[in-house]
């Protein structure tokens, strides 16, 4: 099921596009990263599909149109920017006023907080949080009601590197439980260890979004090694499922479509009387594709 279509959606701010035409679909149970540097139109995408921004063109449809709007945004717990709770009041009754303006039913608080590593604190006056606390009670308000999508915009930003992998290990912990995830961010290296799918934007324009590592081709690419790598390559060569070889470093590197497994390439190995003494099979690293796809541009920083 598509649980989000985004058909061409533009945004201008004065003669600033920061949004151009726009098309996007996210599937039931992805983790979406919506990668770009600050400017590209990320947060501008967000605001729009949370009703706080209006399009100048385009659309879009949650749940595939089964749900009137408001009931949809039920279904949808997201943190925009900066969050924001009062600040004398504790976990538990700032949680409620965000169930309340949801017009979630009466709920306890104690799975989520647990969720988030704040069950200890919850009774502590937001005041006294650290920016890492605060950060997690923004991801426990989004999952007031249980919703189906979660959204989040830059979740790690400002964190030290202990709230970065807890923010980190939280938001993987949701995407387990099924649910689907969009996560806005500028940081290469979050959106690959988090998201099972990449969405990079450069200047309000989509430059390209699929599978993390699979953006570019579909294709596998497998590292090997053996005693006599040119027979290697030899009996290799023209092997159905194989596409290209090429040296890399003293080792072979095999290009294969997504039917060729690296166990199928040992087996074909060893019929030929060749022992492998390395095997690995990989995919692009999110940081190679987007260089390729952004090309002069090597970084967002």
């Amino acid at each position: 099921m598509n649980v989000l279509q985004i058909e061409g959606l533009s945004k201008n701010y004065g003669k600033i596009r920061a949004l151009n035409g726009l098309n996007l679909t996210i599937e039931s149970g992805q983790v979406m990263g919506l990668l770009g540097p600050n400017g590209s139109g990320k947060t501008t995408t967000l605001g729009i599909l949370l009703g706080i921004l209006h399009a100048d063109a385009g659309s879009y449809r949650w749940f595939e149109g089964q749900y009137p709007e408001n009931e949809a945004r039920k279904k949808i717990g997201a943190i925009l920017e900066t969050p924001n709770f009062y600040p004398y009041l504790n976990a538990d009754d700032n949680l409620d006023i965000y169930r309340k303006i949801k017009g979630a039913p009466p709920q306890s608080f104690d799975d989520i907080l647990r969720q988030v590593n704040l069950i200890e604190r919850r009774k502590s006056p937001f005041s006294s949080y650290s920016l890492g606390m605060k950060q997690r009670l923004a991801v426990a308000a989004t999952l007031i009601g249980d919703p189906d999508i979660l959204i989040f915009d830059e979740p790690t930003n400002g964190l030290d590197p202990n709230g970065i992998a807890e923010m980190r290990q939280i938001i993987q912990d949701i995407a387990s439980q099924g649910k689907t995830v969009l996560m806005a961010s500028h940081i290469l290296d979050e959106v690959e260890k988090i998201c099972s799918h990449v969405t990079i934007l450069q200047k309000g324009k989509l430059l390209a979004s699929g599978p993390i590592g699979h953006i570019l081709t579909e294709n596998s690419f497998i590292l090997l090694n053996s005693e006599n790598n040119d027979r290697l390559i030899t009996l290799l060569h023209d092997k159905k499922g194989v596409l290209n070889i090429t040296k890399k470093d003293n080792m072979i590197m095999l290009e294969v479509d997504k039917n060729l497994s690296a166990q199928a390439v040992n087996r074909l190995a060893a019929d030929g009387g060749i022992w492998l003494s390395y095997l690995e099979e990989r995919k692009n690293t999110l940081e190679e594709e987007f260089i390729e796809i952004t090309q002069p541009h090597h970084s967002f920083n």
